[in-house]
């Protein structure tokens, strides 16, 4: 399964402007190449990851190189090239605390499974606490494009599926 981030776009005034991918509040961002687990691998410009490239032996994630900051709003897009062919594959955030390597020896639905982290599931569910709520659609066809806008300010934390919002 093939990730690709996209530009994060800081400081939106509302929602409607989650389709300005080009303006002077972009923020370049890729993943952390120390934030993340062994079954990932990240590209050298570090804007692509591969989760379990060659073989699985638990749950692979990966976190972003940019912290989120209170008051800001936030919009990135994650590509999912091809189908996802495990147990889950969540798109989400987490806080600082969250811990990535807490399922690395066994496959779970790790984003969402407690209080500090948040995702949607190519299963077209929302994950929270351990708990999951049917949300969206499926996208197990491949190629689907996930934007999460996440306002610090309001507290909220919306996705998007092909540029079509979820909601709340």
């Amino acid at each position: 399964m093939a990730l690709s981030s996209y530009k994060l776009l800081q400081n939106l005034k509302n929602s409607a402007n989650y389709q300005r991918l080009n303006t002077n509040d972009d923020m370049e961002w890729g993943w952390d190449t120390l934030e993340s687990t062994a079954d990932a691998n990240i590209s050298d410009d570090t804007f692509n990851v591969l989760i379990h490239p060659n073989s699985s032996r638990g749950t692979g994630a990966v976190r972003g190189d940019k912290p989120f900051v209170p008051g800001h709003i936030y919009y990135w897009e994650i590509k999912v090239d091809g189908s996802p062919m495990a147990t889950d594959m969540i798109v989400g955030v987490g806080t600082k605390d969250f811990d990535l390597e807490s399922s690395k020896n066994e496959f779970t639905s790790l984003i969402g499974s407690d209080k500090k982290s948040w995702g949607y599931s190519y299963k077209g569910v929302k994950h929270h606490d351990g708990e999951t709520l049917i949300y969206g659609q499926k996208y197990d066809q491949g190629d689907a494009l996930i934007g999460v806008r996440l306002d610090m300010s309001r507290g909220t934390l919306e996705f998007f599926l092909n540029r079509v919002p979820l909601g709340e």
